[in-house]
């Protein structure tokens, strides 16, 4: 790792890690303008190639219940994290934070980096990133603010691991545990997958950051070559997790009548009072740059 150039507003501020392959060197360049401009020091942290994946490591990563491993651009991701873990976890600082390298950032990120005091007590990751996925829920009460970004309790899945704040006690668990075998994602912020339900994980809303991909998407318009993701294309049998939102809900509007859609419709008001019962809400986390 080295310390990329740039102004560091505060001594105090909370040590930044990025993750960039070292061929992508279009990437590094990207964040390290776009993190310069904002006064924020990162170290840079060197991603796994996927071509160092042995086969006999890339069997090891098979999800329960199957028969293959997971792509093995899944498996460098994830120990290119672990890698960030460990300079988290050997750090004096309280609390690191993670970034990989095709994030886009609101500018006032730096506010949230330049102290801790508004993460709540006893957290174990804050996501800062957002993927605009409709099945996350939040609790509704607040459990930590700075600026016009609020923080809440993360109780149901939303994937990404493009930006989030990882406590320095956290991460040495996290390279101590027997770390399930899904992508890593998965692994933080996933209830039945990963550790969601089993750590003390929360929310800024609206996001403070996303990946450029997703909001190239998002704006319908084809992400900047930079923005490109590294891991393979996922065959159908390789795919973790259920086909992709948009193609399942538009399968379900092709299939359902109007009487199976009234049922849907009472169903989604039954989640919905589900939530309310349980102090949370669901939805879309949007970003706000």
């Amino acid at each position: 790792m080295r310390l990329a150039p740039g102004l560091l507003r505060s001594q105090n501020m909370i040590p930044a890690y990025v993750i960039n392959l070292k061929l992508r060197t279009d990437r590094a360049e990207r964040i390290g303008r776009v993190f310069g401009d904002l006064g924020i020091d990162y170290q840079r942290v060197d991603a796994v190639p996927a071509a160092e994946i042995g086969a006999e490591l890339h069997r090891t990563w098979t999800r329960p219940g199957h028969d293959r491993p997971i792509g093995v651009g899944h498996v460098a991701c994830f120990l290119s994290h672990m890698r960030a873990w460990q300079a988290i976890a050997a750090a004096p600082h309280r609390y690191g934070v993670v970034f990989e390298d095709d994030v886009i950032v609101a500018p006032d990120l730096v506010d949230l980096l330049s102290r801790d005091d508004w993460i709540p007590d006893g957290a174990d990751v804050v996501k800062l990133e957002t993927k605009v996925t409709r099945e996350t829920r939040i609790d509704r009460r607040i459990s930590g603010a700075c600026g016009q970004r609020k923080v809440h309790r993360l109780r149901g899945k939303h994937l990404g691991a493009a930006g989030y704040i990882l406590a320095r006690q956290t991460a040495a668990r996290l390279l101590q545990a027997d770390l399930p075998k899904y992508p890593v994602d998965r692994v933080l912020f996933h209830e039945t997958e990963g550790f969601l339900a089993q750590f003390n994980i929360h929310q800024v809303v609206p996001g403070l950051c996303i990946q450029g991909s997703v909001l190239a998407r998002l704006e319908k318009r084809s992400p900047e070559r930079e923005f490109v993701s590294d891991i393979a294309y996922l065959t159908r049998s390789d795919r973790v997790g259920p086909k992709p939102a948009a193609a399942a809900e538009a399968g379900r509007r092709h299939r359902l009548g109007g009487l199976p859609r009234l049922r849907v419709s009472l169903a989604r008001l039954g989640y919905g009072l589900g939530l309310l019962l349980q102090g949370q809400r669901g939805g879309a986390i949007p970003f706000v740059p």
